[in-house]
Parts: structure tokens; sequence; C-alpha cells
């Protein structure tokens, strides 16, 4: 969520322009900036990813935008291609608080699909949602609209929701579904890390999905209720410390990192107080979950050791007894009551998700060229968008641009 409403996009995230031209803004679009040298220095993307990632982190920067339409051919995981025409133009958006009432809007139907960490399933029930147009935020990957959202079983309240539909007409139904799953075992990491009774207790929004039947193809987005306050990123998948560097987020980055026997990573920390949205998780190959955690900002072991590199263990850190991954080190901010906890140590938290996919997940539309979302809830604007980019662009993408966290 925002300044007024905080809301990550899931998978990959900058602030509008209006929030990048602050000076904290500014200070992280340089880092970001930094970041995106040192992974071409080591080769970890191409010249033409690079100049591309750089020129978009300019023009937040600066305030510009660069409009161009360009002829691409792209190639989708199943290895079919697509070609399209695509313009950069970006949709109107319109920074504006949640609307006092939705009476007015078009009420569609639509599946709400709901992830469930322990049996590792997914499942769906009818429900009605209402969106409100145009977006009220934009992110490097996704456009914010507000919406209401009411549940035909009842198990979802009305009220204000936040869904998040991609700019890129193209975008794989599979990243929804594994956006939706990280935030979700972020969330149980979430719960093992307050069992251990932090100064501070942590927590991720619950977010679900809906799939728009009324529309055609039958497009996704990205659900999770609407929270207000003053939104902060606090660190990214690269090694992005928030400068004023809270004491809580980070210990939970290191929680995770040794309560999942270093085999997993949960970063890209942001949102609202202690209560957050759109995480990244990098994993190992040894994780059983690993094939199915490979989000955009996934980097694996190096992103494992960037955080080895530059993490400070800080009170909270050493209240848990985790040990360091560096010589680095903090005392300042936010110290437990006790300088250690009772127990000896964190417990391994194990997951596990031999479940398949929805078949909705991973349907082969490589062969049907039309957008996914063009769609009513975006009537008559010129859709921003970008090729179906190959996994390592869209890391990059992602890496460099945090959780498309929209600040108002």
């Amino acid at each position: 969520m925002a300044t007024s409403s905080g809301h990550g996009s899931s998978g990959g995230g900058t602030a509008t322009a209006a929030a990048a031209a602050t000076a904290g803004g500014k200070a992280e679009i340089l880092e970001k900036l930094k970041s995106l040298k040192e992974l071409l220095d080591q080769d970890y993307i191409t010249g033409t990813e690079y100049n591309e990632r750089k020129e978009q982190l300019i023009n937040q920067l600066t305030g510009t935008q660069t409009r161009k339409s360009t002829t691409t051919t792209t190639r989708t995981r199943s290895g079919s291609t697509l070609s399209s025409l695509i313009s950069d133009t970006p949709p109107k958006v319109e920074p504006r608080a949640p609307p006092a009432s939705f009476e007015g809007v078009h009420s569609e139907h639509c599946k709400l699909w709901v992830f469930d960490p322990d049996s590792g399933k997914w499942s769906n029930e009818p429900a009605t949602v209402q969106i409100f147009e145009p977006p009220f935020a934009r992110g490097a990957l996704r456009l914010c609209y507000y919406c209401n959202l009411i549940s035909n079983n009842n198990t979802k309240p009305g009220g204000v929701y936040v869904a998040k539909l991609s700019v890129d007409p193209y975008e794989e139904r599979l990243t929804y579904f594994t956006d939706i799953e990280i935030q979700t075992y972020a969330k149980v990491f979430a719960d093992r890390f307050n069992g251990y009774n932090p100064p501070k207790k942590v927590d991720f929004i619950k977010a679900f999905l809906l799939e728009l039947d009324e529309r055609p193809r039958s497009p996704l987005c990205g659900v999770e209720k609407f929270i207000s306050g003053e939104y902060r990123k606090h660190n990214n998948n690269f090694g992005y410390v928030n400068d004023e560097e809270r004491n809580t987020p980070q210990a939970f980055s290191h929680f995770t990192y040794e309560a999942s026997n270093h085999q997993l990573l949960i970063c890209d920390i942001q949102g609202v107080g202690d209560v957050y949205t759109d995480p990244q998780i990098h994993t190992t190959e040894s994780l059983p979950l690993s094939t199915r955690l490979q989000g955009k900002g996934n980097l694996g072991t190096r992103g494992l050791q960037k955080f080895e590199e530059v993490h400070q263990c800080n009170p909270i850190c050493r209240y848990l007894k985790l040990p360091p991954v560096n010589a680095r080190e903090k005392t300042d901010g936010t110290v437990p009551a006790e300088r250690v906890m009772v127990k000896h140590r964190v417990e391994h938290v194990v997951l596990k998700n031999e479940q398949p996919l929805p078949p909705t997940a991973t349907s082969d539309l490589a062969d049907d060229t039309t957008p996914l979302l063009t769609t009513t809830a975006i009537p008559q604007q010129q859709q921003t968008t970008g090729s179906v980019r190959c996994q390592q662009q869209q890391q990059q993408e992602q890496l460099e641009a945090g959780s498309c966290c929209v600040m108002l």
C-alpha cells in the first residue's frame, strides 16, 4: 500500500513518477542503478537488458517517459512464439483515495482462487467484483485498481480491495499463481517468526486471485485487502537496504534463511508498518518447492549470496540466536526486552507442495494473440506493454524494481 495506500503490485514495481521525485525515491533509484551495473559487470544480464532497465530507471528519476512502438516476437515457456504490435504508452493513472462507494460501478462474476499452504491445494468459489476505474497507481508490471469484492459464499466480506492487473498483455498466467503462493508461504514464516515473541510482530496481507470469466480469455488479477498508511520498502532481492534499516524487517529475512535451513530467503520486504506485501523469495535447488517458486525475482544462490554480503545482524537476530552470516553487525534500533530467547534455536520450517496447479494456471494460450487484458476494465486506454520476456530478463526487471510498490 502507499503513502495513503501502500499497495505493491506483485511481480515487480516502481513508484509513481511523483513519488520517485522525492529525495527518498531518488536515493532508491540511484541504488537500483548501482546494483544494475553490478549485474551487468558480473554477466548476469545482457547489455540490451541493462540499457532497457537503465532507461526505465532514468525515466522514473527524471519524471520523463520514453514512448515508442515496436514489433516484437517473443517466446513463451511452452516454446511457442507470439508476434504483436506493442505500444509503451502508459495508461492514464489517477492517484486518489479509495472511493466512498462503489454504487454505479459495473459488477461482474468471477472465480475467486485461494491457496491453502497446509494442503498445498488451490480451491475456487464464485464471487462478484466491482473494479473501479481508472487505476490509481502503476508499477513496472502491474496496474492497481480499487475494487469491491463480494464472495457468493460469504467467505470474503465486502470492502475495499486492490486488484492488480498486468500491464503486459501477454503476462503468463502461471506468474499470478506463483506470486500468490510466495506471499502465502511468506505469511507462514511470519507466523513462525511471531511465535518466538520478537519485539514487534510481522504479517503479510492475505492475497488471492480472481479469474474474470466475463472478459475475453478470462484474465487473472491478484487481489488483496486495501490498507492505508505510510508505505516503505525495507530491502529488495539484490542487496538494497533502506537507509533507515529498521531491525525487524531485516531480522525477519535472516530468520527465514535460518528457519529454512539455508534453502530459501524471503526478501523484498515492504509494506505499511510491519504488515507486508509482495515479497520475493530466493531458493536453492535442494528445496522441494524450488521449481514451484520460480518467481520473477528468484535469483537462487546468487540472491542468497548477496544477502550474506550485505546483511547486518541486529539485536533481534541475536535475540533469535540466528548464526551470523558475516562479520557485520548493528547495535542500535529496536532492542528486545530479553537479550536472547529461552529456546535453544529456531526450528526449521518445512514446506511441501506436490499438488498440481489448477489447469487455468498453465493453459496454453500461445496460439491466441489476443492480449490477456484487452478487457472492459480498461476501456479505450492504450495498454502499456512489453514483450513476454525470457526468465532471466523477467528476474532482472523484478530485481531492480522491487515489487511494484506504488506510493501516492
